[in-house]
């Protein structure tokens, strides 16, 4: 490995399990000299490519709004064939394989508090960019008297118990349409080729809904005129969708003043990647 000249990060995985394996990655990066031939060195191998953008800090420190986005830590409940939106949302508009219509109509309902202790920004899988905070982060943002950001509480399946030092961050302001397509892959809401028994049962009363969805890019940042986001508040979410398959969201747009608080306060758990305005 070491041989090949590239960046690569190691990872031994579980290393008293009875077959060892390890976990690779290699880096490589679009402005080396060395870019193409280290490629094409690559390329001979059995690997998987994915693309991200690395941000100068200055790039970072020039940036007035981020996306925010978070780890993913859990379940919605009951997690048994996605049964959770009958009981978190009205889902009797929602389109039948996307769900884009559903309306949030109970409080989120967690197995067990998120075990990712140091964490003050949280997530849940299923539901991306769907905030949850801990009371650190709640109250700051109340002192800071931070806009478009409200507050409830998720609760305990069994027990249906407010839980304990977690609230879920709702933001409800939707931008003007107006994000630029220009790095975004499309992603329309199609019937797939194969269709599951469970959305079989749904067809029958409702439509797909062939919503224009994006997937968020791998090459450079969400870009807007600054039109669209000028006067708006702190935590906004951008008019276009974005998902895949049954998955839809509209991703969170916070201004610097709330990454900046977030960073000097060492609010842990949130990713704040840089937007780009024209």
């Amino acid at each position: 490995v070491r041989d090949l000249g590239i960046p690569f990060h190691w990872e031994d995985v579980d290393p008293s399990a009875p077959i060892q394996f390890c976990f690779l990655e290699f880096f490589l990066y679009e402005d080396d000299p060395r870019y193409e031939e280290r490629k094409a060195r690559l390329a001979q191998y059995d690997l998987h490519p994915t693309e991200s953008t690395e941000f100068l800090p200055e790039e970072v420190e020039r940036a007035s709004w981020f996306m925010l986005d978070t780890g993913q830590f859990g379940y919605p409940q009951p997690e048994d064939d996605f049964k959770f939106g009958n009981r978190t949302y009205d889902i009797s508009h929602a389109c039948p394989l996307c769900m884009i219509g559903q309306v949030q109509i109970a409080p989120f309902r967690f197995k067990t508090p998120p075990k990712a202790r140091h964490s003050a920004l949280l997530g849940l899988n299923w539901v991306p960019f769907e905030l949850f905070v801990r009371t650190q982060a709640s109250e700051l943002w109340l002192a800071e008297r931070f806009t478009g950001v409200r507050f409830s509480s998720p609760v305990l399946h069994k027990t249906s118990q407010p839980l304990d030092g977690v609230l879920q961050a709702h933001v409800d302001t939707v931008l003007p349409r107006g994000i630029s397509l220009h790095n975004l892959v499309a992603e329309p809401c199609n019937l797939p080729d194969r269709i599951p028994e469970w959305l079989e049962e749904r067809l029958r009363t409702t439509l797909v809904c062939k919503t224009e969805r994006y997937n968020l890019p791998t090459r450079g940042p969400l870009t807007f005129p600054a039109s669209v986001l000028h006067g708006q508040p702190d935590f906004v979410r951008t008019y276009e969708w974005f998902g895949s398959g049954g998955e839809s969201y509209r991703p969170i747009i916070v201004s610097k003043r709330v990454r900046d608080k977030a960073l000097r306060q060492r609010l842990r758990g949130g990713k704040f990647t840089p937007v780009l305005l024209t």
